[in-house]
């Protein structure tokens, strides 16, 4: 298992994180594999990602597709789908590039969820056609699944042509903007059995970060945490 840490802090919060690091002397590499949303990220920040943590210090880069901000409402899923594929077409600096998704929120009716794990296997597919054949194998698509049936329907459609990690979003929702994610029985039940196909096709999984309860935590509240456990074939 590795740790991928998000980050949504500010230039300044993260230029002040690594100087500390740096300071303390400490072997660990905090910044080994980090995430960011390059969509809503401050360009300041990115640049420090790119050229301080990937180029000077090797650190392994996410790009998140941004889906998040799709469940909190902050724009439309049908805008996410140009604008991440420009900004993927025009940055192809990054180690894993994360398929747009649509997740399904714990207030929605069964009919919606349908909709939303569809759409989200349907334009992952799309996305993945349409991108250059440089960031092809680079592709990290998510499942977005409330039943056993929409976790298979996601893995029959990605094993087509995912060769690295399959990425799991369904956690609970919480919040007046759905904007807190929780682990609930039924989110511990569509990982398990996204786990056994993943084992039998041989890929690792990419457990996007929930809040409660805490997977992880550090000094700063605008700091999270997403896992990437391997689960070999």
């Amino acid at each position: 298992m590795k740790f991928v840490a998000s980050l949504t802090m500010s230039a300044s919060d993260l230029r002040q994180a690594i100087q500390l690091w740096d300071a303390s002397g400490d072997p660990r590499n905090p910044f080994a594999h980090v995430l960011v949303s390059p969509l809503f990220i401050q360009p300041s920040t990115l640049r420090i990602v790119r050229e301080e943590l990937k180029e000077r210090r090797g650190s392994q880069v996410y790009f998140d597709s941004g889906g998040y901000y799709v469940q909190q409402g902050r724009l439309a899923y049908e805008e996410l789908y140009g604008l991440l594929m420009d900004y993927y077409r025009q940055n192809r600096w990054a180690d894993w590039y994360v398929l747009p998704d649509w997740v399904p929120t714990s207030h929605d009716d069964s009919q919606t969820v349908e909709h939303k794990v569809r759409a989200t296997i349907t334009v992952s597919r799309l996305f993945y056609d349409e991108l250059p054949d440089e960031l092809k194998g680079r592709v990290l698509p998510v499942v977005q699944a409330h039943t056993k049936a929409q976790v298979i329907a996601c893995m029959e459609i990605y094993s087509q042509f995912a060769v690295g990690p399959i990425g799991f979003g369904s956690f609970g929702t919480s919040g007046s903007t759905n904007g807190v994610n929780t682990v609930t029985d039924q989110s511990v039940e569509m990982l398990r059995a996204l786990i056994d196909l993943a084992k039998r096709g041989g890929f690792d999984i990419h457990l996007f970060g929930v809040s409660t309860p805490p997977l992880s935590c550090t000094s700063s509240s605008n700091w999270k945490w997403t896992a990437l456990t391997a689960w070999p074939g």
